[in-house]
């Protein structure tokens, strides 16, 4: 495929969808062809034609108008919607079209993606690794399954940064789920808490790639932050490697979907409050149990505004954070004065997962936000480093929130 003749197909025009489209018409692909839902409805849809118009691409009515019109689909979707959107345009695929998904997607949702996929077109997981809107098509992505190859070698002109890591759908998944939760730039030891990225033996590669980004020793461990006894084991992994631990960030959480209130089940309540509550709970106890007989440490709690300003969409994540709260106060109450305990509660980032959410509805809403934005990623490292350091030794107990004025808006 020339590279002055390729028609690309982008599904999903949130904020990376559009700065996929902008960023590859301004590298010289002249036929490209968008897809957003988006666009029906009465409210937004004028702005998604507006901004189509902006970067001088076109809009199709459907799913099915990209297949047939494009050569290269790449699938910015929300992770919930991989498998709806599939079933959609399967039908409409050629075996010799390269379909890319780049949705925050969970690992086994990749791979059901690529059984369904079964020679209707050529199945790529794709993983964006640095933030969108920072870096647009630049941003490291890394890539798995057969025909993971011919997508970089057919976009690395254009300007893609695309890493291959595996012949297998799954796997450029699994090795951006550890990254994005492991990254903190905090301590010497960064812990990763999914079991996806060892099977998929992308564990060493992630840990290196994380290790290359922050100049520090990272020692891979593996653990289910929602099992007592795996919490047990990695506070006692951690001192076996590295001797000491200064600084604890839970940062671990999940927010599973559900319809009305009434329909979640029994097991996304449990789990739901496993990761967000029970875990953090146990490793902060335990951490700060040993930093207080070493002679001190901080512990940090990484909350959200649903805490206190829930949607109905969010409740028992909301209720799992507030009670993270309560954990900040009994630590710091129990161990100190040694031990420092504070909660940052975090407001709309744009990171990785931004761009699965509703680009026209999210500006809607950040409109009447205080500073009328989300934040970047590094706008909460300075917080984090606050509780982390001793620039905070007179601190402890505080919850803070960094969030633009989300929780001052009425939804």
């Amino acid at each position: 495929m020339e590279q002055a003749t390729l028609r690309l197909g982008i599904l999903g025009f949130g904020e990376a969808g559009f700065r996929f489209a902008k960023d590859f018409a301004q590298a010289g692909v002249a036929d490209i062809v968008v897809y957003s839902r988006t666009a029906a409805k009465a409210a937004a849809g004028d702005a998604v034609y507006e901004r189509a118009k902006e970067i001088g691409v076109q809009l199709a009515k459907s799913p099915r108008e990209v297949a047939k019109r494009a050569d290269l689909i790449i699938a910015l979707t929300p992770g919930r919607s991989v498998i709806p959107v599939l079933r959609s345009i399967r039908k409409h695929l050629r075996p010799e079209q390269i379909y890319v998904d780049a949705s925050s997607a969970a690992v086994t949702t990749m791979e059901r993606a690529a059984e369904m996929m079964n020679g209707s077109a050529r199945f790529v997981d794709a993983a964006i690794m640095s933030p969108v809107p920072l870096n647009g098509i630049k941003a490291a992505t890394v890539a798995s399954g057969e025909y993971a190859e011919q997508f970089r070698t057919l976009m690395t002109p254009y300007g893609m940064n695309i890493k291959v890591v595996g012949d297998k759908p799954g796997m450029a998944s699994a090795m951006k789920l550890i990254r994005s939760v492991c990254i903190k730039g905090l301590s010497a030891v960064l812990l990763e808490s999914l079991e996806a990225a060892q099977r998929y033996g992308v564990l060493e590669a992630a840990a290196a790639d994380i290790a290359a980004a922050t100049g520090r020793k990272v020692f891979p461990v593996v653990a289910h932050v929602g099992d007592w006894r795996q919490c047990d084991a990695l506070i006692d992994e951690t001192y076996a490697l590295a001797g000491r631990l200064d600084v604890l960030v839970n940062n671990a959480g999940i927010a599973p979907l559900y319809g009305r209130l009434h329909e979640a089940t029994e097991e996304l309540f449990d789990k739901t409050l496993a990761v967000n509550l029970k875990g953090p709970f146990r490793l902060a106890a335990l951490a700060a149990h040993r930093m207080s007989e070493a002679g001190g440490g901080s512990v940090i709690n990484i909350s959200s505004v649903a805490a206190e300003r829930p949607t109905e969409h969010e409740v028992p994540y909301g209720a799992a954070k507030a009670g993270l709260h309560v954990v900040t106060a009994g630590i710091a109450l129990e161990y100190g004065p040694a031990v420092r305990a504070n909660t940052i509660m975090a407001g709309p980032f744009l990171t990785d997962i931004s761009a699965t959410w509703d680009a026209a509805a999210f500006a809607e809403f950040a409109a009447r936000m205080p500073l009328r934005r989300g934040g970047q990623p590094d706008e909460i490292t300075g917080a984090a480093l606050y509780f982390a350091s001793d620039l905070s030794r007179f601190t402890t107990g505080a919850l803070l929130r960094v969030d633009g004025g989300q929780a001052l808006v009425r939804r």
